[in-house]
């Protein structure tokens, strides 16, 4: 079944809790709008991690192409390699969501045959990520290679790509199971907490991305 990426206009709030958007403390309920997130995407030019987590609000928020601008740059200026990784996955899942799957897909598999710099090695866990966002990894098994580090923070992320790509899948009960057990296994101040927070509040408010 078709999908569709759902208009969403600009003054549309939601409830966050991100004691980063607007430097409340951790549990505050702040409104924020997305007039908000491209003030604060101004402030942090140079703070790759907020601006990953900036794009992905403008993304829940519906402003898919602007997110995936600021991920194309952190893709190019970020120095630490699992954020470059990281905005190149958003990338894949925005492209995806907009109907462009496939030559995602390429790219993305083409940027996981490319070596790294020479000054960088291969970072495992992200090239598993990676490989299972395009299918070459089954669901089951990228699980079960989480499980031994499932306490470390950089494996609390696996429930929210499990989730995301549910969700560009059209299977929303599978992602929003995924996105309450990243929930679960992550600090709330963290990025993947509030990441898969977003993606249930967008539901709760009834303003889903993805409609039939």
């Amino acid at each position: 079944m078709k999908r569709r990426i759902q208009s969403m206009m600009s003054v549309v709030v939601l409830m966050l809790s991100w004691d980063c958007l607007l430097a409340q403390q951790p549990g505050d309920e702040v409104m924020a709008t997305v007039g908000q997130v491209r003030q604060e995407l101004e402030k942090n030019q140079d703070n790759h991690a907020r601006r990953l987590m900036l794009a992905r609000f403008l993304h829940g928020f519906g402003e898919v192409k602007e997110a995936m601008k600021f991920c194309e740059g952190i893709t190019i200026e970020a120095q630490n390699s699992s954020l470059r990784w990281r905005a190149r996955f958003e990338m894949f899942l925005m492209r995806s969501e907009l109907g462009d799957g496939q030559a995602a897909k390429k790219v993305l598999l083409k940027e996981l045959k490319t070596p790294p710099p020479a000054n960088e090695k291969y970072d495992p866990w992200m090239l598993k990520i990676g490989n299972y966002l395009v299918g070459k990894m089954e669901e089951e098994e990228f699980a079960k290679r989480s499980l031994p580090k499932l306490q470390d923070p950089l494996f609390h992320d696996t429930h929210y790509y499990m989730g995301m790509k549910m969700w560009i899948e059209g299977d929303r009960d599978g992602a929003f199971a995924q996105f309450r057990n990243a929930m679960e296994v992550s600090k709330e101040s963290s990025a993947t907490y509030q990441a898969a927070k977003l993606r249930l509040e967008i539901d709760e408010t009834g303003k889903p991305l993805l409609e039939p």
